[in-house]
C-alpha cells in the first residue's frame, strides 16, 4: 500500500505538472557530463532561427487574476535580425496557449507551438540589421514546478493574495514568452502588471504610471539598463511603500521597499542595514549600478530566509530576524548580486557559479568588513559544511543545464565561495586580490561573460597562471586532500617531523600551505610526492586557519 501511495504522489508531482522531462534533461553524472540519451537537448545556439536574431526590448503587459491563479497578456518582442530569416523560435511553455501573433503592428502571422518551443511563421523576412517586433497574445494557468515557481500563488496572514514569480533556471519561457538565452539580454523592458484593485503590483525598474479601471489597477514599470530574462518578474500583494535616504558618490539616492501593510513599522527600522551593505560593496566595486531604475525589496511569500536577486526588485521571505548577528545573510547575498550576477552576468548557465559563488563570498567579505577577521571564519566555516563535493561546480556549456533543481549542484554557491576564498590565499596579497576582483567586475558591467574570461583576467591582472587551481576547484567534484603525520626523532624530543603530500589531485596542483608551531608560521609547497620538514622546538602544532579549501589526512600510507 505505501508503495502504490508513494507511486501516486510522484506520478502527481512529476508527470502530472509535466515536470519529469525538466527533471531528466537538468541532471548530470559526477564527472559534469550528460547521459549520452540526453544530448538532444542540447540548446538551440546552432538554429538560425534561434541565433538569427537578437532581442533589444521586452514589453510585457499582464491581467493576472489570483483567484483561479491565471494570466491573460502579451508579450511584444523587439528584435534585430542578424541574418536571413523567414521566421523565428520563441521559447513558451506548452502550457500557456497562443490566441494570436502580430507581426510589426500590422500583420497577424502564423505559428506552430510544439513543447515548449513557439515557431513563428513570418510573412516577410526582416530587414538585416534593423528593429521588428512581435506581440503575442496568450494566456493561461502557468505550469506548478513543486514549491520551485514559477508562480507563487499565496495568502498572506490576512487571507490577502500574495504572489511572486521566479524563474531562475527552471525557464522564464513557463511564464511568458521569451528568448531563454541568457547571452541575449533586452537593452530595456516594460512590464505591465494588472490586479485586483486593493493589490499593489510590483515588478523592476521605475514606476511610470498607474490607473485604474473596472474593479482593476495596473501598474506600469519601466527598465532602462541590459537585463538578464530571468530577472523578469512581478510581485503582487497588499504592499506599502517604504523609502529611506541613501547617499551614493555625493548624490542622495532613496531606498525603496515594498511590505506586507502590517510590517510597515518594522520594516522601517529593519531595512536600515541596506544602507551599510550598500556602502560596502560600492566602496568595493563601484556605485549601485541601476540607480537610473531604483533600489528596491519586495517583501515575498518565499520561505523565510529565501530570495531572488531580481534586478532593481529584489524579492526576499522575510523574518525580520538576523542570521548573521546584526545583518540577514540573504539581504548581503541579494544585494552583492546587482554586481555580480545582474550587472556582471554569465552568458551560460554552465557558467552560474560565477553569480552564486561570488554572491555567497561577498557574504563572509561584509562581515569580516563589520566584525573582522574572526567573522569571515565563521562564515566560511558555516558555508562549508553544506559544501557535497558530489558534482563539478563548473558545468556543461550549450546545455539547457539548471544548477538548481538537485541539492548536489547546490556547490556553485558554497564551493565558489571557498575557490575565491583559496586563490586569496595563494595569492597572499589583498591589495591585488581585491584590485583583480573589482577591476573584473568593472571591465565586464552590463555585459554577459564566461569562466574563461574570470580565469585569463587573473592571469592578464596577477601575472600568475592560476589554471591549476580552477581546474581543481572547478572541473573536478572531489576536494584536494593532505596527507599528512609527524615523527617523533627519537635521538632528539625538541625536534619532530613532519611528512606531507597531496593526495588526488594532479602533479600541476601546487596549493601552498601555512603550518603554524611555537606561535610561528611556516609556508609550505606541498607536491604530490612526499616531502619533510623538521620542526624544531615544537611544542604545539596546528594547520593555519588561512589555508585555502582542503581535507587533511592524519595517517600513514
Amino acid at each position: 500500500m505505501k508503495i502504490q501511495l508513494v507511486a501516486l504522489v510522484f506520478s502527481a508531482l512529476f508527470l502530472g505538472c509535466n515536470t519529469m522531462p525538466f527533471i531528466k534533461y537538468h541532471t548530470t553524472f559526477k564527472d559534469g557530463k550528460f547521459p549520452k540519451s540526453d544530448a538532444k537537448y542540447i540548446s538551440k545556439v546552432n538554429d538560425i532561427h534561434w541565433a538569427g536574431y537578437d532581442v533589444n526590448y521586452y514589453d510585457l503587459k499582464l491581467d493576472i487574476n489570483p483567484d483561479k491563479k491565471f494570466i491573460d497578456g502579451s508579450m511584444t518582442i523587439r528584435f534585430k535580425a542578424n541574418e536571413d530569416i523567414d521566421n523565428i523560435l520563441v521559447d513558451l511553455h506548452r502550457e500557456l496557449k497562443v490566441k494570436k501573433i502580430i507581426y510589426n503592428q500590422s500583420k497577424e502571422v502564423k505559428w506552430k507551438h510544439k513543447k515548449d518551443i513557439l515557431t513563428v511563421l513570418l510573412n516577410e523576412k526582416p530587414a538585416i540589421n534593423s528593429m521588428s517586433e512581435l506581440e503575442i497574445f496568450y494566456n493561461g494557468k502557468p505550469p506548478k514546478l513543486l514549491d520551485k515557481g514559477p508562480v507563487h500563488w499565496k495568502k498572506d496572514s490576512l487571507d490577502n493574495h500574495w504572489i511572486t514569480s521566479i524563474t531562475q533556471g527552471i525557464g522564464t519561457h513557463w511564464i511568458m514568452p521569451c528568448k531563454y538565452d541568457l547571452e541575449d539580454e533586452a537593452d530595456s523592458a516594460k512590464i505591465s502588471i494588472t490586479v485586483p484593485q486593493g493589490l499593489v503590483a510590483v515588478s523592476n525598474g521605475k514606476l511610470i504610471a498607474q490607473r485604474a479601471s473596472s474593479g482593476k489597477e495596473t501598474f506600469e514599470w519601466k527598465v532602462t539598463s541590459p537585463i538578464n530574462v530571468y530577472n523578469l518578474s512581478f510581485n503582487v500583494g497588499k504592499f506599502q511603500h517604504l523609502e529611506l535616504p541613501y547617499e551614493s558618490e555625493g548624490k542622495s539616492q532613496r531606498l525603496h521597499f515594498y511590505v506586507l501593510d502590517y510590517h510597515y513599522k518594522k520594516a522601517q527600522t529593519y531595512f536600515n542595514q541596506c544602507k551599510d551593505i550598500l556602502q560596502y560593496f560600492e566602496g568595493l566595486y563601484g556605485p549601485y549600478p541601476y540607480w537610473n531604475d531604483e533600489f528596491k525589496i519586495v517583501e515575498s511569500p518565499l520561505p523565510k530566509g529565501v530570495g531572488m536577486e531580481h534586478q532593481s526588485a529584489i524579492v526576499v521571505g522575510l523574518s525580520y530576524k538576523n542570521s548573521f548577528v546584526d545583518y540577514s545573510s540573504v539581504l548581503i547575498h541579494e544585494i552583492a548580486h546587482e554586481w555580480w550576477g545582474n550587472s556582471l552576468s554569465v552568458n551560460d548557465y554552465g557558467d552560474i557559479w560565477l553569480h552564486e559563488g561570488f554572491a555567497t563570498y561577498n557574504e563572509a567579505l561584509f562581515m569580516e568588513h563589520i566584525y573582522g577577521r574572526d567573522m569571515y571564519f565563521k562564515i566560511l566555516n558555516f558555508q562549508k559544511r553544506g559544501i557535497h563535493n558530489q558534482r563539478p561546480v563548473l558545468k556543461p556549456s550549450g546545455v539547457n543545464y539548471n544548477s538548481f533543481v538537485s541539492s548536489k549542484d547546490g556547490d556553485i554557491y558554497s564551493k565558489g565561495s571557498m575557490l575565491l576564498h583559496t586563490l586569496r590565499f595563494q595569492m597572499s596579497d589583498d591589495t591585488l586580490f581585491f584590485g583583480m576582483l573589482a577591476s573584473f567586475y568593472k571591465k565586464n558591467k552590463y555585459t554577459g561573460v564566461r569562466t574563461k574570461d574570470f580565469l585569463t583576467h587573473v592571469k592578464t591582472y596577477t601575472g600568475s597562471d592560476y589554471t591549476w587551481l580552477f581546474d581543481t576547484y572547478l572541473k573536478d567534484y572531489r576536494i584536494p586532500e593532505l596527507y599528512y603525520n609527524i615523527d617523533h626523532k627519537s635521538d632528539n624530543s625538541n625536534e619532530v617531523v613532519l611528512n606531507y603530500k597531496w593526495l588526488g589531485v594532479n602533479d600541476e596542483f601546487k596549493l601552498d600551505l601555512n603550518v603554524i608551531y611555537n606561535s610561528d608560521t611556516l609556508r609550505l609547497n606541498p607536491t604530490t610526492s612526499l616531502q619533510s620538514v623538521v620542526l624544531k622546538g615544537n611544542n604545539t602544532f596546528e594547520f593555519d586557519r588561512n589555508n585555502g579549501y582542503i581535507n587533511f589526512l592524519n595517517g600513514s600510507l
